[in-house]
């Protein structure tokens, strides 16, 4: 199974990606634009790749281990970016910050629970919490549709973080269709 661990996302802040996505849709010149389903969208901690059923206990474990004793916490929408970078971009998104430090703390915990108990081995790249609006899938040197986006001051508000999901993710030609293998309250 093809899994990952993330935050959900509340409806409130789907619908307002909607209309962010719907904004800059309409500034696109010339460069192709895969934008995510606001429904699929959700705040990824680790993506684990494929795993077997007989992992699934372990990785649960790790998610209860990760949240013991952190209390919910709130996560700001706030501000845009593209990775590599904005003069290059493939992946457009927009930040996800917590003041408090729970989202790094929990992240952290978790990659260290994973490595013990499954054998997960931490990426190189630093961690940016983001979700993923769209990905630029033909750049002709101008897009305007980041553009856009990035020279806005985007702020969709916060939400309150209660629990962190086990997620499987299986690939169909009309894109991934997930669902939720296992649940870890804070």
């Amino acid at each position: 199974m093809r899994l990952f661990i993330a935050v959900p996302l509340p409806e409130h802040i789907k619908k307002k990606l909607a209309t962010l996505q719907d904004r800059a849709a309409h500034r696109s010149t010339g460069e192709r634009v895969s934008w995510v389903s606001p429904e699929k969208m959700h705040l990824t901690l680790v993506f684990l790749g494929e795993k077997s059923r007989g992992e699934i206990e372990d990785i649960k474990s790790a998610m209860e281990n990760s949240v013991e004793n952190e209390g919910k916490f709130k996560i700001y929408v706030s501000g845009t970016g593209a990775f590599p970078s904005g003069k290059r971009p493939r992946v457009i998104w927009i930040g996800c910050l917590d003041s408090t430090g729970t989202l790094d703390r929990i992240r952290r915990k978790l990659v260290s629970a994973l490595a013990k108990k499954t054998g997960y081995k931490k990426k190189k790249r630093k961690f940016i919490p983001h979700l993923t609006l769209g990905r630029i899938k033909k750049f002709s040197g101008s897009a305007k549709s980041v553009e856009f986006l990035m020279s806005e001051d985007i702020q969709l508000g916060d939400f309150t973080v209660e629990r962190i999901q086990l997620i499987k993710s299986k690939l169909k030609p009309e894109g991934a269709v997930y669902s939720v293998v296992e649940d870890a309250k804070i």
